[in-house]
Order: structure tokens, then C-alpha cells, then sequence
């Protein structure tokens, strides 16, 4: 026989049971019907309470457990209030048949939608229903024994379900504080990136000077009874020679750095009077490398060159791991002749080169990565170019 609880059959047999024999009970017999009831809203509690987790005392009454499931603030209130009108209603039965019978139909409509409610829950919280929610009822009624298989395994959703259930909250929460100090790291980051720039060395302190051919010098020998004659110099100085392509991008001086206050260049151990000085400032730099070059004309004069490769010590911030790092490659009429490879702040190098003969042109490219603070002042000091000797 069909039964309006037929729809609690599938999950939970014996309420389902249980709630039609207090419908079949309700006219004949109301205060039997109200027993089924009462056992009824006792089950539904416990299944609630496994569907939210919520552990109670062991032998806790009705009402502790109804007020649990107020506490945890997930049951409707209209729902808890026919929990307690099920529970308080045996004792307002009177002796009066048809005012008991009105009472436990009335009752039997407030289990129909605890019914309706609890189902929903199940659902939405992938809740696998137990054994130990179809206990034994007092009398045997078909259709007890089809409640299905208790699983091995508790499904992943049902896992899911429950976690988020239980900390959905906390979850939003480390993900909004999250989002927040990433906005903040990201707006420091650029705030800094910016303040690096505007501090870097400004272009009036490294303006480039006009670099011109200066003839060597000629010395003239004091002989009244010798005809003067030139004498070739033993080197020239790099910044002597003429440019036949300036750098486009970085910086460079030569001989000193910072004309008004006549300083030369210098590293930890010696300054120097000539040279050139150089860097690329980290704005120019638009990924973590750049680079620039320049060209001069040798005419096919020199033999070889000599030069210190160092980083000025006293250059606009210092010098430290914080300024990056440079790499100086020269090439000899497209013939690569000398590669530093990574130099770091504190790095020294002492070069000396043969130039293919009759070289022409010598290109100079000068690579830079940044650091956090800037770009490092680069020195070639004391930068010589050998001419061949007379035969």
C-alpha cells in the first residue's frame, strides 16, 4: 500500500516504515500513531546529526539534541519548531478522541516535512546513509529489509561536501588574505622599481665629453748640432683615437668621472688618470640584460692593446652585489678578441691583446644585467693602445 512517506524509502527503509504505520495508526489509534512519531523525530535527529558532524553526549535526550542542531545554525527555525511540536505533543493528548486525532495528523504533517527537509540535506551534502540510522522497530513491516548495501568507501564528494560544510568559511577567508598580500607585494614591488630609477646616476654627473683626435705628443731634443726629430710615443691613450660610432644608450667619460670635481677613476688598489668610464642605467634596461657599443679607428697602426677592467669604487651608490653585473666583449674588425665573461662588483681584471694585423676598427660592447638598486659604473682604466714598432 502506498504510503505518503514513500519518498524516505529509498534512503532510510525503516523511517520510511515507521512514519506510514503512524499514518496508517492517526485515525484508529492516535496515541500509538503518536509514539511512531515521536520515535520518528528522534531518528531524523540523529541523521541530521551525522549529516553536520555534530557530536552529542552518549545518551543525550530529545531536546539536547534539538538544541544542537539549533546551535550549529544550518536547521530552518520553522523545521526545529515542528521537531518540538512532535516532541511536547504526547503530553498536551487529551482524552478526547477526536482532539487526539486532530493532534496526531497535525503531527504526522510537521514529520512529512521534517522528512521533505532531511532529504534535501542528504542530498545536498552527499550524506551516505548507515546501519545504525534503520534501527530495529518493535514490530516487523514489510519492506524493512530493502535498505541498500552499506558502501566501503565514502564517495569524494561527499567528502568535499562535508570539508567545505565545515570550513567553507575559513577557506574564503585564507583565500581573501591571500589575494590581499599579493596586492600588496605587487604595489611594494612597483613602488621600489620606481624610486631605484629615480635615484639612478644623473645624466649631468656622467655627461659624455667631446671625445677629439689629439696628435702625440712631440718631444723635442735639445741638440744645437741635431736636426729635431719626432719621437714616436710608446703607447696612445684609447680616448686619443677618433670615434667612428658613439654609443647610442649608456653613458660614457673618459679620463675621470664627475668633470666639476676633477676625480679620477679608481678601484681598491690605484686611480687612474685616463680611461673610460661607462654604464647603462637600469631604465634603458628593459629585461634583465642589456647592452651597447661603440667603434674607433685604428688605421691599421696598432699592435696590441692593454687596459685594467675593473668597477669604480666611488661611483654614485658604491659598489655591491646589489648593482647587478657586466660582461666587457672587444672586437677586432668583427673578430672577437677578448671576452670578460660575467664580472661581478668586486671583480679585477688585467688585460693584454694582440690585434690581428692591420686591424681597422675596434668595437667596444659593453653588457649590462641590473640590480635591485641599479647598474654598475664600469672602468676600462688606463686603456693603451700599442702602435707597431719602426723597422
Amino acid at each position: 500500500m502506498a504510503s505518503e512517506f514513500d519518498f524516505l524509502r529509498g534512503k532510510w527503509p525503516k523511517l520510511a516504515a515507521i512514519a506510514a504505520d503512524a499514518s496508517r495508526l492517526a485515525d484508529i489509534i492516535p496515541s500509538s500513531a503518536m509514539k511512531s512519531l515521536e520515535k520518528f523525530t528522534n531518528w531524523s535527529a540523529d541523521i541530521a546529526l551525522d549529516i553536520y558532524e555534530i557530536q552529542v553526549p552518549g545518551g543525550a535526550t530529545q531536546l539536547e539534541k534539538l538544541e544542537a542542531l539549533q546551535a550549529c545554525g544550518y536547521v530552518p527555525v520553522e523545521i526545529l519548531q515542528k521537531f518540538h511540536n512532535v516532541r511536547t505533543a504526547a503530553s498536551r493528548t487529551v482524552n478526547d478522541m477526536n482532539s487526539a486525532t486532530d493532534l496526531a495528523n497535525a503531527c504526522l504533517s510537521d514529520c512529512r516535512e521534517i522528512g521533505q527537509w532531511l532529504s534535501r540535506e542528504s542530498d545536498k551534502s552527499g550524506f551516505v546513509p548507515t546501519r545504525q540510522f534503520t534501527p530495529e522497530y518493535r514490530v516487523p513491516i514489510s519492506g524493512m529489509g530493502t535498505q541498500r548495501q552499506e558502501p566501503d568507501i565514502i564517495p569524494t564528494n561527499y567528502r568535499f561536501n562535508r570539508f567545505m560544510r565545515q570550513y567553507g568559511s575559513y577557506v574564503a577567508l585564507v583565500a581573501v588574505l591571500i589575494v590581499a598580500v599579493g596586492l600588496i607585494y605587487g604595489i611594494t614591488r612597483i613602488f621600489n622599481k620606481q624610486t631605484a630609477e629615480a635615484q639612478d646616476p644623473s645624466v649631468e654627473l656622467f655627461q659624455t665629453p667631446e671625445v677629439t683626435y689629439t696628435p702625440a705628443p712631440v718631444v723635442v731634443v735639445e741638440d744645437p748640432e741635431a736636426t729635431p726629430e719626432v719621437v714616436e710615443p710608446e703607447y696612445v691613450l684609447i680616448d686619443n683615437l677618433p670615434i667612428a660610432q658613439e654609443f647610442q644608450i649608456a653613458h660614457l667619460s673618459t679620463g675621470q668621472w664627475d668633470f666639476s670635481k676633477q676625480r679620477p677613476f679608481q678601484n681598491a688598489n690605484q686611480t687612474y688618470d685616463s680611461g673610460l668610464g661607462m654604464f647603462l642605467p637600469s631604465k634603458s634596461i628593459s629585461e634583465e640584460w642589456g647592452n651597447d657599443s661603440m667603434t674607433y679607428n685604428l688605421n691599421g697602426l696598432f699592435e696590441k692593446i692593454q687596459f685594467d677592467l675593473f668597477v669604480d669604487t666611488e661611483g654614485a651608490y658604491g659598489i655591491s652585489s646589489e648593482y647587478g653585473l657586466y660582461k666587457i666583449a672587444i672586437y677586432a674588425d668583427g673578430e672577437k678578441i677578448y671576452d670578460s665573461d660575467n664580472m661581478y662588483y668586486d671583480d679585477i681584471d688585467e688585460v693584454t691583446k694582440i690585434l690581428p694585423e692591420g686591424t681597422l676598427q675596434l668595437k667596444i660592447t659593453l653588457i649590462q644585467k641590473k640590480g635591485s638598486k641599479g647598474t654598475l659604473d664600469v672602468v676600462m682604466g688606463d686603456f693603451f693602445l700599442y702602435p707597431y714598432e719602426n723597422d
